[in-house]
């Protein structure tokens, strides 16, 4: 069998990585992070660069020092990883 060669399509990867599709995605999977942690963390979507390309970026974050605390004290944010998937 002969060697196989892959091309890789750099604008077809970056039009997915920040497609409307994946954004959905990151929002509903952020927001459901979010609102597993408490009302003191907010879910936070935006696309922007990262590892040399742009694509929808999700975070989840602390809204206050008691947010802070809590994660800290509890690990409310840890913990409510799972609700992402």
């Amino acid at each position: 069998m002969g060697k196989m060669r892959i091309e890789f399509n750099s604008a077809g990867f970056q039009a997915l990585l920040s497609g409307p599709e994946v954004r959905a995605d990151i929002e509903r999977r952020t927001r459901a992070i979010a609102d597993a942690a408490g009302e003191n963390f907010e879910a936070q979507v935006k696309v922007g660069m990262a590892h040399g390309g742009m694509r929808v970026i999700g975070t989840v974050a602390p809204t206050s020092f008691k947010g802070v605390k809590e994660e800290a004290e509890h690990k409310v944010l840890t913990s409510a990883l799972g609700a992402g998937r």
